[in-house]
């Protein structure tokens, strides 16, 4: 539920700050991998593509936290390799 409105924050936000934090806690809401395969799925569908327009924010921390989101997704953020 809170997923859609934190991509929001993240690529509409004037704050660079609120961006930040929108993306690291969008990294921290991966699922674990104890979680089911399909609860990934669902969750990579819903946010690879803002996480990699996220890596061309203008500020640093955004694009690291966007960075890091990926990497916890693992083979599911491959849509996001052109970014």
């Amino acid at each position: 539920a809170h997923l859609p409105r934190l991509l929001k924050a993240m690529k509409d936000d004037p704050d660079g700050e609120v961006r930040t934090y929108a993306a690291d806690a969008v990294g921290k809401m991966c699922p674990a991998p104890t979680d089911p395969d399909a609860a990934k799925d669902e969750y990579a569908a819903a946010a690879v593509a803002d996480l990699a327009a996220a890596l061309a924010d203008e500020d640093k921390r955004v694009r690291m936290n966007a960075a890091l989101a990926l990497l916890r997704l693992k083979k599911r953020a491959r849509p996001a390799i052109p970014a």
